[in-house]
Order: C-alpha cells, then sequence, then structure tokens
C-alpha cells in the first residue's frame, strides 16, 4: 500500500489508514484492510456523523459507506492557497468539511492571519473564513489597553520552521445530554502554532460564529495567556461524561486543562 500518512479510527473497531495512492479500511478488529484506490495520497483523514472524510494536497474525498464507497476527487480552488504545512489538517460536520490556511500579510504581527477553509456538501462549493475570536478581542482590550483585535494569527513561523504546528479537527463528546451541534457535542479544535481555539458555533452556511481562546502560549512575543510552553504540536479532548479535559502536546511537554463545563467552553478567568 506505500507509506502510511494518517491513521485514524472510529466505532466498531473500523480503521482506517492513509495511504500514497488511496485508503486502506480495516472493518473488524483483527480483519484484513481493504483497500481504495484514489489515484492520489490521503494525509488527512476525519469523521462525522454520518460520513467519512479525506483528503490530498489538492482534493478533498467523501464516503457514505462508510469507507467502502468513496466519492470522486472535489478538487480544493486553486484561488484557496494552503501552504505546504496546513496539507495534514481536516475537520468536519456531515455538512460541511474544514481545513486551514493563512492570509499573508494579514492585520496581525505575526505570519499572518488565520483562515478557515469551508467546504458546503449541499452546494460542492467552497469558501473561506478568517478565525475570529471574541476573547482575544476582550483580552487584548482588558489586558493590553489596546483597542480590540479579534484577529487570529499563524504562529509557526515560516513554512519550513518549526514552532509548532497548524491544524484542524473534530471530536464528538459522548455526553447525549448536549445539542449534537458545533459548540456542544460536536467540538471543532483549530490549533494554530501558539494558540488553540474551539469553534463556539456553526451559521447555516457553515461558517463558524465565534471561537473560544483555549490555550496561548507563554514565551518572548507569544500570547502568554497561559503557563504553556511555546510551540503546540498536538490537542486531544477527551470525550468524557463530567466536564471536559484536555491535553496540549508542545516543546515543553503534555499539559493539561480541565473545564467544569460539559461542553469544553473553557472560561477567561481560568488558572
Amino acid at each position: 500500500m506505500g507509506r502510511v500518512s494518517q491513521i485514524t479510527t472510529v466505532e466498531f473497531d473500523r480503521l482506517f489508514v492513509g495511504v500514497n495512492n488511496g485508503i486502506a479500511v480495516r472493518a473488524s478488529l483483527g480483519g484484513s484492510f481493504q483497500h481504495t484506490h484514489l489515484g492520489m495520497q490521503a494525509i488527512a483523514i476525519a469523521r462525522s456523523d454520518n460520513k467519512i472524510w479525506a483528503r490530498s494536497a489538492s482534493a478533498l474525498f467523501v464516503s457514505t459507506s462508510p469507507g467502502v464507497v468513496w466519492s470522486s476527487a472535489m478538487p480544493i480552488p486553486s484561488s484557496i492557497k494552503i501552504l505546504p504545512k496546513e496539507q495534514f489538517a481536516l475537520a468536519a460536520t456531515d455538512g460541511f468539511a474544514y481545513m486551514v490556511a493563512t492570509k499573508s500579510p494579514g492585520e496581525t504581527a505575526c505570519g499572518g492571519n488565520d483562515i478557515l477553509v469551508v467546504f458546503n456538501a449541499a452546494t460542492g462549493s467552497w469558501s473561506t473564513q478568517e478565525v475570529l475570536s471574541s476573547d482575544l478581542e476582550t483580552w487584548h482590550q482588558e489586558r493590553k489597553g489596546k483597542p480590540g483585535d479579534p484577529h487570529t494569527c499563524d504562529g509557526t513561523g515560516s513554512d519550513g520552521s518549526v514552532e509548532g504546528r497548524r491544524f484542524i479537527k473534530s471530536i464528538r463528546l459522548s455526553d447525549l445530554t448536549l445539542s449534537n451541534v458545533v459548540g456542544q457535542r460536536i467540538q471543532i479544535i483549530y490549533g494554530s502554532g501558539q494558540d488553540v481555539w474551539r469553534a463556539r458555533g456553526q451559521a447555516s452556511d457553515g461558517m463558524i460564529t465565534d471561537w473560544n481562546w483555549m490555550v496561548g502560549t507563554h514565551g518572548p512575543g507569544y500570547p502568554n495567556r497561559d503557563p504553556v510552553h511555546a510551540n503546540i504540536w498536538d490537542f486531544h479532548v477527551y470525550p468524557s461524561l463530567a466536564g471536559c479535559t484536555a491535553w496540549v502536546a508542545g516543546d515543553g511537554g503534555v499539559y493539561t486543562l480541565t473545564v467544569p463545563n460539559p461542553d469544553c467552553e473553557v472560561p477567561a478567568n481560568r488558572t
């Protein structure tokens, strides 16, 4: 099957492996893998309630089987500039798939503004949205005495740098008392190298209504919001029933954040 690029599991021991010419699926524990040829390397995989999504560097694929039959390639428009370091990012709901990009130069002083890339499954259309956070806007006003600026930014440096990783992922919580919508049971997490953002809600066109600031790293020139070493490489939310526990991994090790809110809303006055 060639080089493995990503491994993703879903319920019932079903395992998806991205390889250099498609997807390999193991339907059950101990079973054999069945390979689907997509004609290009699958570098990221995500699941939603009823679909499995995969992407290459230049296209998106979706399966409703799940994973038995895949769509034809849905090309990412050439007008949407996604850097090589951003190509391994994918999140999804049934109606929309999400990727990351950067607007450079942007309004921020770092590597450029964070951009959310949105694919609408109903219309087959692509769009982009700047990642804006009311939390960040308020923090600028209260902590720095400056006019509020909601623009979040790419903190990973140049495309060849090693200052954290840019990612987006979707996680489903176990608490069935939460509404099955983005910001409640469905969590969409955006990592920008020095910060982690959580989607608070999703509009009917797939756009995210606001971003909750979960983590901001510490150090010269960094956000200095949390006692977390600079350069974040990964983030995971444990889908438990009692509160919300998250882990962030970076150059300084692994840190734990626990908040009482079952929807993982991180308050501004956390410690």
